[in-house]
């Protein structure tokens, strides 16, 4: 009975701990209806005369390992909910971790709009300032002021954008966290069938190169010289700047894609003899012509510039500015026109420091002085028959090639042999500034600024009879290297300054240098005893804003860049060749020149030269790349020639 009773205890324990896990011993009526239905399953509800005690061991013993499977289904039940508990724990923990990052981000755009809104207002009450005190001074015009208040208006409408924009981003900021969520299983498939892609590409890629390079080899080592001929001619005046040297032409790709294709229907013989066939054809040479969209047309504008400045330079020559009284208002303006006109060759020394700036000492390179060779000897011979058929100059034939490599033959052919020296040297002078750092560079153009252009300046207080020389001005010479340096500098660091800027420092270095003309020569005819020539600061200040005023410059009309292309291209022949319309334009004028008729003078003259020049000049460049191209046409027909016999030998 002892034991039938511990039995008895054992398992009601048990059933007690089971409603305890399915929450039944709370409810009274629940506990009822198992009660009853254990006594049911017991038999006491059929049989009542029954001893309790012995229903209870027959159930103990049918029963007992039933029940105890049913716990352990129980159990493991509640530790599957146990660990789905535990997933949507961890589910919820990394939700929170991506609101707190998305809180981070919106708290960061959010201080990113604060800070752009707090510039935004210290600009608007530095403007305000800046009206206040132009109106304090009584200095500012009705331009200026409407100017200002658009930019105040202006950045009003930019913060009100800025406010807008925030509340369009919070507004998306929760779609886009959904839709980021369901694209990123979508992306993850998405990359990998790119990547599967790639590879299969790249080695197809790698299988046909592969068949291609032994064909392909012979035919690059004799096209590689004739591409080197053709890459680099250009000259400091004919040179401009590709946009884009990257993207290769569509027609000539186009072509390559073509010849890369094997053709697998034609026997192996033909192929070689088509192979051959190609080789010895003489290909044309490439035209160094730049496409209208590809070419720098700022650099095309400022080269113009230069030449039409040296033009009117040349005007002060013939017409007697020199030996004029420096009296009256109208000459100190003619002083002011005549220290802007003087420019015109630190600007043409500025651009080749911008276009070389990146050359390298190598064969092909020093090949690009042949058209300006060519150029320079056409107008010569010009020259040299213009002084001898019109002019009526009669000398030997012996002197008149010792004007010829004397660079007098040309009159103004003094700038050929000074640039023959600067193109030799561009390559060694581009080493020294290759690896140099913004600091470094400006250190050396301090230097070269303080030998070439402040002894003007300092050396020429105090009269000859002290010949001061607070700075050393053995090396005032240099100044062609000091202009190249600036012009390298400025393509270097990509130096911007806006065009009015750019004009009013031109025109202020101007005034300044033509009051000091002005002023020094104190009512005698013109000396300048402050400044020599371009070595003078004030000369590169003016050329240094003027250039920084047009460089950059851009336009989509293809009319105006075809007419500054054209005039870009043959400037050094135009150059060149106005000494002969300058001849006979001013000999023609001279009667009529005096202090009052300087203005119209200019404008009727200096525009007529320069057309006659344009025309002659588009006629010279057309003869020297003729035979330029023809020449180099000739000597890869003659060097494929002699290889071919070669082989065939």
């Amino acid at each position: 009975m002892q034991e039938e009773k511990e039995k008895l205890k054992k398992d009601t324990g048990i059933r007690q701990y089971r409603d305890e896990i399915l929450g039944l011993g709370q409810d009274k009526d629940q506990m009822l209806r198992l009660q009853h239905y254990r006594d049911r399953m017991l038999g006491l509800t059929e049989n009542r005369s029954v001893p309790r005690h012995e229903k209870l061991n027959m159930w103990s013993i049918k029963e007992g390992n039933e029940n105890i499977l049913r716990l352990d289904e129980y159990m493991n039940e509640l530790a599957k909910l146990q660990e789905t508990r535990e997933e949507m724990l961890k589910m919820q923990r990394e939700g929170l971790m991506r609101l707190q990052q998305d809180r981070e981000e919106m708290l960061k755009m959010q201080q990113d709009g604060l800070l752009k809104l707090q510039r935004d207002r210290e600009e608007i009450m530095h403007l305000q300032e800046e009206l206040l005190a132009a109106l304090q001074q009584g200095t500012s015009s009705e331009e200026k002021l409407q100017k200002t208040m658009q930019e105040m208006l202006k950045l009003q409408e930019d913060t009100d954008k800025i406010f807008q924009e925030q509340q369009n981003h919070m507004l998306t900021f929760q779609k886009d966290r959904d839709d980021m969520e369901r694209n990123q299983q979508e992306g993850l498939l998405n990359m990998r069938q790119n990547e599967f892609f790639q590879l299969v590409k790249k080695k197809n890629k790698e299988n046909l190169c592969t068949s291609l390079n032994l064909q392909r080899k012979e035919r690059t080592e004799d096209n590689n010289q004739l591409h080197s001929f053709s890459t680099t001619e250009s000259d400091s005046i004919n040179e401009n700047e590709i946009k884009s040297n990257d993207k290769p032409n569509v027609l000539e790709t186009k072509k390559i894609e073509q010849e890369k294709k094997p053709t697998f229907d034609q026997p192996e013989e033909q192929k070689q003899g088509n192979l051959e066939f190609r080789r010895e054809k003489p290909s044309l040479v490439k035209s160094h012509t730049m496409s209208i969209d590809k070419r720098n047309f700022g650099m095309d504008v400022v080269r113009s510039i230069a030449v039409i400045l040296v033009l009117s330079i040349h005007f002060f020559l013939y017409n007697g500015y020199y030996a004029l009284p420096q009296i009256g208002i109208k000459v100190w303006l003619v002083d002011w026109a005549r220290s802007f006109f003087f420019v015109g060759v630190p600007l043409f020394l500025m651009i080749t420091g911008f276009l070389r700036g990146t050359k390298k000492p190598t064969l092909s390179y020093y090949l690009g002085i042949i058209p300006i060779l060519l150029t320079w000897a056409i107008v010569t011979v010009i020259c040299i028959l213009f002084k001898i058929y019109y002019l009526d100059i009669h000398q030997s034939t012996i002197l008149w090639i010792a004007d010829i490599f004397n660079y007098t033959g040309a009159t103004y052919s003094w700038y050929i042999e000074m640039y023959i020296g600067i193109f030799l040297l561009c390559p060694f002078l581009n080493r020294i500034t290759e690896h140099m750092d913004k600091k470094q560079f400006r250190i050396l153009l301090g230097t070269m600024i303080a030998l070439t252009f402040l002894p003007t300046l300092t050396n020429r207080w105090g009269g000859k009879e002290l010949n001061l020389n607070i700075l050393p001005d053995y090396w005032m010479s240099l100044y062609p290297f000091t202009y190249y340096f600036i012009g390298s500098y400025i393509r270097k660091f990509s130096v911007k300054l806006s065009f009015r800027k750019g004009i009013l420092g031109a025109l202020f270095f101007a005034m300044i240098k033509g009051s000091i003309l002005y002023y020094t020569a104190n009512g005698g005819i013109f000396v300048e005893r402050i400044g020599d020539g371009y070595s003078d600061i004030f000369v590169a200040g003016t050329s240094i804003c003027l250039f920084l005023a047009f460089y950059d410059l851009k336009t989509e009309n293809r009319d105006l860049k075809r007419v500054f292309y054209h005039i870009s291209k043959v400037s050094l022949a135009i150059y060149l060749v106005s000494w002969i319309f300058d001849r006979i334009l001013y000999a023609m004028m001279f009667p009529y020149f005096s202090i009052d008729t300087y203005i119209w003078c200019y404008f009727i003259f200096v525009p007529t030269s320069f057309f006659c020049s344009l025309l002659t000049a588009t006629v010279i460049e057309r003869v020297v790349q003729w035979i330029y191209h023809n020449s180099l046409n000739m000597a890869v027909f003659l060097k494929n020639k002699r290889k071919t016999s070669a082989k065939r030998g």
